[in-house]
């Protein structure tokens, strides 16, 4: 097990390689986190755009424990994500968390 946890943590992998993902419900942090890439050295991740690195695949997200106005980095990357959604150049159909917060 601690084997392939560590090939896991290895791979610079960001949720753009998740090509059969659809339905995503994740915390805020984690979201951004992750479709930046694991790997990705903390300078090059705030230049690092959250609405490039979701997987084509998704078509839904649910945002978990954003609060909108409660940081300043998430409020843009979340502004970023919600006008490419608006555009209708993404499969994603439903974005949730952003008008409401979900915690559960």
């Amino acid at each position: 097990m601690h084997r392939y946890f560590t090939s896991t943590c290895n791979y610079d992998a960001s949720l753009k390689e998740f090509v059969a993902l659809k339905q995503l419900s994740i915390g805020i942090g984690l979201l951004i986190y992750f479709a930046q890439g694991v790997e990705i050295d903390d300078a090059k991740r705030e230049s690092v755009r959250l609405i490039h690195w979701l997987s084509d695949s998704l078509e839904y997200l649910s945002i978990r424990g954003y609060d909108k106005g409660g940081n300043e980095a998430h409020d843009k990357e979340v502004a970023a994500s919600m006008a490419r959604f608006a555009s209708g150049s993404m499969r994603l159909t439903e974005i949730k968390g952003v008008n409401e917060i979900i915690c559960e």
